[in-house]
């Protein structure tokens, strides 16, 4: 029993390939590498200063991504002191999408007093708030929250927006041209979507393209990347109980085990 046809799952990101390469590779996979995302630093100092002196007057602070955190701690030591940042962050209601924001806030010791899984979500839980003239900070994700900025400014909320680094889209899209011909061999088991913003350059970039994806086994590491997915169509789709990118994998294996047992 078990798998006896070896092939091969797409990883979308880059981060801790490594690890989860030998993961596949234990249960009797190849491991494709093609990053979907580049991960750029986009730190403007000026902003972040500016952004850090009117801490003091907002009402609420919403952060999207753990690396969202962990960047806006890591730069902000540079202008102030960890504890000033905390007790000035203890004053305001803070808002956490996803499950790491929400994780690393509460390694800095901050308990999220909203926290949602996806945007939808938070619309939903945002729907009771009066938040006419209510000032609000976004940590942006990568890019800047079109969809999220509109809902807010319509609901009457002045809103302070700051980006610390950039979700780029890759610049040689020709190389993805060798994972499309794998993919019409049929080489390609499993596709594991990291990232929401994954999903969207996947979908542009291999979009242009005649691309069937009936056969292949596409998994999401969590809600965020699911309603990408859903949004480009896709309505099949894994997701483990756990939002991580180890157990994305294990679930996939797992499904590729039912699927290949003889």
């Amino acid at each position: 029993m078990g798998v006896h046809m070896k092939g091969k799952i797409v990883l979308t990101n880059a981060r801790r390939h490594e690890e989860l390469k030998r993961f596949l590779e234990a249960n009797g996979f190849e491991a494709l590498i093609y990053p979907f995302v580049e991960i750029k630093p986009n730190l403007d100092e000026k902003a972040l200063k500016s952004f850090l002196e009117n801490l003091k007057e907002l009402n609420y602070l919403l952060f999207f991504t753990g690396q969202g955190v962990t960047d806006f701690f890591n730069y902000s030591k540079n202008f102030i002191s960890l504890e000033e940042l905390k007790n000035n962050l203890k004053k305001l209601e803070i808002w956490a999408r996803g499950l790491k924001a929400k994780r690393n806030l509460e390694k800095e010791g901050l308990n999220p007093r909203l926290f949602s899984q996806t945007f939808k979500e938070l619309k939903s839980l945002l729907e009771n708030y009066d938040l006419e003239g209510k000032r609000i900070g976004l940590i942006n994700y990568g890019l800047t929250q079109r969809e999220v900025l509109d809902f807010l400014e319509v609901k009457g909320a002045k809103v302070l927006s700051l980006s610390l680094y950039s979700s780029l889209p890759p610049k040689e899209e020709e190389k993805f041209l060798d994972l499309l011909d794998k993919i019409k061999k049929k080489e390609v088991k499993a596709i594991a979507f990291m990232s929401a913003i994954a999903v969207c350059n996947f979908f542009e970039i291999m979009g242009k393209y005649s691309l069937n994806l009936e056969d292949i086994v596409i998994g999401a590491v969590g809600p965020v990347t699911a309603e990408a997915l859903e949004d480009y169509g896709v309505k099949n789709y894994i997701m483990p109980k756990i939002y991580t990118a180890p157990m994305l994998l294990k679930a996939l294996v797992d499904k590729l085990a039912d699927r290949f047992k003889v």
